[in-house]
């Protein structure tokens, strides 16, 4: 297989892969009652306890705008609470409520149910086939990377 073939077949597998995880991951949250990018933030604010936009936002890699018009709806569903720094206004902390808390643990639970049952149809066999193609892909996009960044450095000295 030449290297032009290789690339569009990888890169569509991979596509297409990532693609049905995520529709899988999100139909499982969808059921709970709660979306993809909410369950990020509740899981990670049960995790990490309450912390400032600023912090959450480097945490889950989104943009502070984009994590405020989130919090703002999932404030109004009563999934989290914000407050203001007494010694900074302009420091604003988000946490979990109750409510979110409950949902979230919930949304874990269902996942574990819902991996426990995959699972049981899942030969050994195959558990080891996918995780060795896995390490294969992980080894090859470590090579990529190597070669992007010499790629790159170089490009940015000459």
């Amino acid at each position: 297989m030449d290297l032009e073939q290789f690339e569009r077949e990888w890169t569509a597998k991979a596509r297409n892969l990532f693609l049905r995880m995520q529709r899988l991951l999100e139909q499982v949250q969808e059921d709970c009652g709660v979306t993809l990018a909410q369950s990020y933030v509740l899981g990670e604010l049960v995790r990490s306890g309450e912390m400032t936009m600023s912090a959450l936002s480097q945490k889950l890699q989104v943009t502070k705008g984009n994590l405020s018009s989130l919090c703002n709806r999932m404030e109004r569903q009563g999934l989290v609470q914000r407050k203001r720094s007494e010694k900074d206004e302009r420091v604003v902390y988000i946490d979990v409520t109750r409510s979110g808390r409950e949902l979230i643990e919930r949304t874990w639970q269902e996942h574990d149910r819902f991996y426990q049952f995959r699972g049981q149809d899942t030969s050994e066999e195959l558990q080891h086939r996918v995780l060795d193609g896995l390490q294969a892909m992980d080894e090859y996009l470590s090579i990529c990377e190597e070669q992007y960044h010499q790629f790159f450095n170089h490009e940015q000295v000459v």
